[in-house]
């Protein structure tokens, strides 16, 4: 079982909840290992050799790709990170994909790029984030009526549903 939670329909949107944004913010990166992990469970490529240079590369392009997909701002934030992954862009079975380069920055290029492609389809318009102030992940919403609240109904949905249950209860007696 991964240590990781990926319900954010995306890649790069799964990378971005890494870490809870909200009031009790919990880092799930807090190595360079951690971060080979996520990309592992993720299935993002990992170059070879080992770089903490990269984790703090990782950690600024996360808070990068939160703030694009919440604001729609900071996109030369943004293309200092997916400059380098166009640089590896190739054609392969005609579509464009990345190399898989023995390159530490490997698994960069690869989230960048995906943030990418997320960005200029019909899916950004249905990112949101979750309605649990505490939490504050990102999501696509694919519901059919595209109101979807929370990062996952077992855990915010419910915890939400709990304390408003409770506080009609105290408010009726």
């Amino acid at each position: 079982m991964s240590a990781f939670e990926f319900i954010g329909g995306s890649r790069p949107l799964d990378f971005v909840n890494t870490v809870s944004w909200g009031d009790g913010a919990e880092e799930r990166l807090r190595t360079y290992d951690d971060f080979l992990a996520w990309c592992r469970a993720a299935g993002v490529p990992v170059g070879k050799g080992r770089n903490a240079r990269v984790l703090r590369k990782a950690l600024q392009l996360r808070a990068t790709l939160h703030r694009l997909f919440l604001t729609r701002r900071g996109e030369s934030d943004f293309a200092a990170f997916l400059a380098p992954a166009l640089r590896q862009l190739i054609v392969r079975r005609g579509k464009w994909t990345l190399r898989e380069p023995n390159h530490a920055d490997a698994p960069l290029w690869w989230i960048a790029w995906e943030a990418a492609n997320l960005m200029t389809s019909d899916a950004m318009a249905n990112v949101r984030r979750c309605s649990n102030d505490n939490c504050l992940w990102l999501f696509v919403d694919e519901s059919r009526r595209h109101n979807r609240r929370w990062c996952e109904m077992r855990v915010c949905g419910s915890r939400a549903k709990a304390r408003a249950f409770y506080a009609r209860r105290r408010a009726a007696h």
